[in-house]
């Protein structure tokens, strides 16, 4: 498995940190960078080729649902709130998952997990195009 470039996105310091520490232990995991508003952050999601965002979405400024729907070719989403009535809207745009702040590990992990899972299905079928 190749290494995933991901980016956490939180207002809430101590939240993005938390996420920040759960990136660490997952050795398919590279974080690529940590930002606390979206709109730092976007021009560096298309550089560094980014493929996973954890994304808070109740911010200040931008909303990061507001946020994900404005990238160009949008890497895959991990949506992470503390409203649980957020989640109709963050499928709606195909989130890969929804974590409820604050995240337990268990959760963490099967939500990266269904990322690996995803990455290498496309991998695979890119071979059989």
């Amino acid at each position: 498995m190749e290494t995933i470039n991901c980016m956490v996105v939180d207002d809430i310091e101590i939240d993005r940190i938390l996420v920040e520490e759960y990136v660490r232990l997952f050795p398919f995991l590279n974080l690529a960078g940590c930002y606390n508003n979206a709109v730092e952050c976007l021009e560096v999601v298309q550089k560094l080729n980014v493929k996973l965002l954890f994304l808070d979405i109740d911010m200040p400024v931008v909303s990061g649902l507001e946020f994900f729907k404005s990238i160009q070719n949008p890497p895959l989403v991990i949506f992470i709130t503390a409203y649980p009535g957020y989640a109709p809207e963050a499928f709606d745009v195909y989130a890969i998952d929804f974590l409820m702040k604050p995240v337990k590990i268990e959760r963490f992990e099967h939500a990266v997990n269904r990322v690996k899972e995803l990455l290498d299905i496309q991998k695979k079928a890119l071979r059989y195009d």
